[in-house]
């Protein structure tokens, strides 16, 4: 049975996705810089899934939508780090708004009902990755931020290929 690489993200609008373009372009030479059409905010992470449990990732996912409170929300993304430890320059959020956590919160919860087992770290943040493979980047600061309406969260499978990973949204779930 074939195994697919999965993942829950925020997936961007074509303004949004410009707009976070113009932030990998800004650092690009420092790194190894995210294709534009890679631009996301991952929600949960869960590797490997065999063929056979997708049915079971989406249910959580539907399970999550009808539950998720507050709909619609607004990301903003205001400043640029260099995460040292993994070498990336991220554009972060400095507070997660209340509507995401819920999302990843019951994603993560329906996931573990549903007998998956994740690597979470200690606290989602969120962030888009805009440059891999750092050796020296900026010091942390604010930048003008990344006004992001969010409006739904997608399943995004990874397939990587001979021009690095590429990512295909699945499917959609709006909020509302």
């Amino acid at each position: 049975m074939k195994n697919r690489r999965l993942f829950f993200a925020l997936w961007p609008t074509d303004a949004v996705r410009a707009r976070l373009a113009a932030e990998v372009q800004a650092y690009a030479t420092l790194g190894r810089p995210i294709a534009e059409r890679n631009l996301h905010v991952t929600a949960v992470f869960l590797g490997a899934v065999p063929e056979g449990r997708l049915e079971r990732v989406l249910e959580t996912a539907q399970s999550t939508q009808n539950v998720t409170f507050g709909g619609k929300f607004m990301l903003h993304l205001e400043r640029i780090e260099l995460w040292r430890r993994s070498s990336l320059i991220c554009l972060t959020a400095e507070r997660a708004p209340p509507q995401l956590l819920s999302i990843v919160d019951g994603l993560r919860a329906g996931l573990r009902e549903r007998g998956f087992e994740l690597r979470d770290h200690d606290t989602f943040r969120p962030h888009v990755t805009l440059v891999r493979d750092v050796a020296r980047g900026p010091a942390a600061r604010g930048v003008t931020p990344v006004q992001w309406p969010v409006e739904s969260f997608a399943l995004v499978e990874s397939i990587v290929g001979q021009r690095g990973s590429e990512y295909t949204v699945l499917e959609e779930w709006l909020l509302v």
